[in-house]
């Protein structure tokens, strides 16, 4: 009887344990078999790739048949989103974004600056509202989405600031991450930290400044030195001489295919694309072209110093 009381006991303990982890469990299982946005992800994405082959073999480039996709602009038209339980935000007509550029997306709050951001980023999936809808990225661009809120993974900041990189051992080297930090004017103290590659922080959110955070996530951006970045207001959150830095960065991120990359193999990398949305005036005239967001008249494209 003392044998079966102390087999029970430790039951009724394995079921007291279980009990407590069945909730968890059961939201574990309930987000895993949730919808996703796979099927219409991988709609887009073929889409994409049949538009690439269609307008590369109507381009026609004197530089040869290598470069005809360095040529082709960045296309959307007749394109729509919605947020949950909001009206669609439709962006009508057709509009051309060139590579190569740095490219401001402006306008009053509200108009639809940051979802236009977010489709080209591929964060917000449009939906293609008619047969001449167009929603065209060429399909070799690696596209990169700097969001306005910094986010962090457990790790020490070095490795936060090397996620992503493709290019291991050139890219990622210990002197180009810290003349990037140092060029976005982060103080000695954070690069200390950065070079202390033990030091594991679940959350550095917590142990710096939310001005140092944005400069780290716009950092991590230069490093990973995609074809296409898309940013979410790069410079709101800073004072007016590191906004200016910030965008006089961007323009040589697009001039020189890279930041604190080799100058002599600047020819053989593909060409640079930024689009940024802005508030800032300065930060719009240090555009190339500015894409001016207006709910009721559309989107209205000028050059960026004559706004």
């Amino acid at each position: 009887f003392n044998a079966a009381g102390a087999a029970a006991t430790d039951l009724c303990h394995v079921l007291l344990e279980m009990q407590k982890v069945t909730p968890s469990l059961e939201r574990l299982v309930r987000y895993i078999n949730m919808p996703t946005d796979l099927p219409k992800r991988m709609d887009l994405e073929r889409h994409r790739r049949v538009a690439t082959s269609r307008l590369a073999a109507e381009t026609r480039d004197e530089m040869g048949p290598g470069f005809v996709l360095d040529s082709l602009p960045i296309i959307i038209s007749e394109l729509e989103f919605a947020y949950p339980g909001k009206l669609p935000r439709s962006f009508g007509g057709r509009m051309e974004m060139p590579q190569g550029q740095v490219l401001a997306v402006a306008g009053k709050c509200g108009q639809g600056k940051s979802t236009l951001i977010r489709i080209l980023a591929g964060r917000n999936l449009p939906k293609l509202v008619s047969e001449d809808s167009l929603f065209f990225i060429p399909s070799h661009i690696k596209v990169l989405y700097v969001p306005h809120t910094p986010l962090f993974i457990h790790g020490s900041l070095y490795e936060n600031l090397i996620y992503g990189v493709s290019k291991k051992g050139r890219d990622d080297s210990m002197d180009r991450v810290l003349n990037i930090c140092e060029r976005l004017m982060l103080a000695p103290v954070v690069l200390n930290e950065i070079m202390k590659r033990n030091v594991i922080e679940r959350d550095w959110s917590s142990k710096l400044s939310s001005t140092q955070c944005q400069a780290l996530l716009l950092a991590r951006a230069f490093i990973a030195n995609p074809e296409l970045m898309c940013l979410e207001k790069p410079t709101e959150q800073f004072p007016k001489d590191q906004a200016e830095n910030i965008c006089a960065l961007l323009k040589e991120h697009v001039e020189r295919r890279g930041l604190e990359v080799e100058d002599e193999k600047m020819a053989l990398r593909r060409p640079r694309t930024c689009i940024f949305s802005t508030i800032r005036l300065k930060c719009i005239h240090t555009a190339d072209t500015a894409y001016i967001v207006n709910r009721d008249v559309g989107v209205r494209i000028m050059p960026g110093r004559d706004v």
